[in-house]
């Protein structure tokens, strides 16, 4: 009974939360039409498309990992063995992130827009799976959901800001998105102490190597979910132009 108690709640948290974000996103709709040209728009959503197709390979989700291995302790101290060895999963993917993206960046023929907001926006979105995973594995369902809820609500607030009275374009969604998202990490790290809790003396090779090759199959889940969306996204700039993508 406890265990349908809790699903309902926690089903309820999230539903909030969810609905309350996806609502205030899309009332915003009117304001990214009429203020930002579709062309630019088009480039937005490509490059977010991509960053959800390459983070996850390149971090190699070690966040699913540690969301399934933490399951399988009870104390906390243990829960953070896992957890450090996440963490250390996830600033190798860091350095695998940093020296992909300059050495792709830079031999490309053509300057890349915004280039270094896209490449700490790809930070961000990888360090904040990894957050929300940690939240989820000690079940801070309610924490996950507030800061969530309170990242929505900054970058909103920053969005219409940004391209309402100071006339920005799609600069300022990468922006309002990591200042959110920034605020939300700092918020999480103070409650769960992921840093405060690593230490380099409980790093286990055979640790970090259980829980890439459990999440392995699961970054092609993700491609494969992104060959759903994110490829007809690329076939569209590609073919006719970031314009028709901005459109679509």
């Amino acid at each position: 009974m406890n265990y349908i108690k809790r699903f309902i709640k926690t089903s309820g948290v999230f539903f909030i939360g969810n609905t309350l974000t996806k609502l205030i996103s899309f009332f915003l709709l009117p304001l990214y039409t009429f203020k930002i040209a579709p062309e630019s728009y088009g480039y937005y959503d490509l490059t977010i498309s991509l960053i959800n197709l390459l983070i996850p390979i390149i971090f190699f989700q070690a966040w699913d990992g540690v969301f399934r291995f933490t399951f399988e302790y009870e104390k906390k101290s243990e829960k953070y063995m896992v957890i450090s060895n996440g963490i250390t999963i996830q600033f190798f993917g860091l350095l695998l992130y940093i020296i992909s993206f300059f050495v792709l960046t830079n031999s490309l023929k053509y300057d890349i827009d915004y280039k270094y907001l896209i490449f700490i926006y790809g930070i961000l979105y990888a360090f904040q799976y990894f957050y929300n995973c940690v939240a989820r594995s000690f079940s801070k369902n309610a924490l996950l959901v507030v800061t969530g809820l309170l990242n929505s609500i900054i970058s909103i607030v920053l969005n219409v800001t940004l391209i309402s009275i100071y006339d920005m374009g799609i600069e300022a969604l990468y922006i309002s998105y990591i200042i959110g998202t920034l605020i939300q990490l700092l918020i999480l790290e103070k409650r769960l102490m992921i840093i405060n809790n690593f230490k380099i003396s409980i790093i286990s090779f055979r640790l970090m190597k259980e829980l890439v090759v459990f999440a392995l199959p699961l970054c092609v889940v993700t491609l494969s979910y992104w060959l759903l969306s994110g490829l007809t996204r690329l076939a569209i700039s590609n073919e006719l132009g970031i314009y028709e993508n901005g459109l679509y």
